[in-house]
């Protein structure tokens, strides 16, 4: 998802124009992280490239990502899974991106799958078999496919 913090003029916005992404700044994750990673493809989807954009900070944790964005004015690009409670609480507010270059404006995403990979002969323990579970269960509510 795009994120941005209570200090971002965006916040509390439901959407932005895709012209808009590349006039504020940005927080990222460093290179080669898989989200970083499905955002830089995402933004070449959309025609923008990575260097069209006000990079200010790079960081190596989506944790680190949060506590910035709490108090800045910068945007990031991060996992639905990781800010759903700072979203929940509204100290984050996520943002549907717009693409505004067509006559009629359309909604953009960007996704990022997730694999379950396991070893069909090795014991698994009950909470493996949970974990499986709560992966089948979210991936059938469709909530990791939806965002970024």
């Amino acid at each position: 998802m795009i994120v941005v913090g209570k200090s971002h003029p965006w916040f509390g916005k439901k959407q932005v124009k895709l012209s808009e992404l590349t006039k504020t700044a940005w927080i990222m994750r460093e290179s080669g992280s898989g989200t970083q990673q499905r955002l830089e493809e995402g933004l070449i989807s959309w025609g923008i490239k990575l260097s069209q954009l006000q990079v200010k900070l790079v960081l190596n944790t989506g944790e680190m990502i949060k506590t910035i964005l709490e108090d800045s004015e910068a945007v990031a690009g991060i996992s639905e899974l990781m800010v759903a409670k700072e979203i929940k609480l509204g100290i984050l507010s996520s943002l549907l991106i717009i693409d505004d270059r067509a006559k009629k404006a359309q909604e953009l995403q960007l996704t990022r799958p997730f694999l379950k990979i396991k070893h069909r002969e090795r014991f698994q323990s009950k909470a493996a078999e949970a974990f499986e579970k709560f992966i089948s269960f979210i991936n059938s509510e469709d909530l990791t496919s939806s965002h970024l």
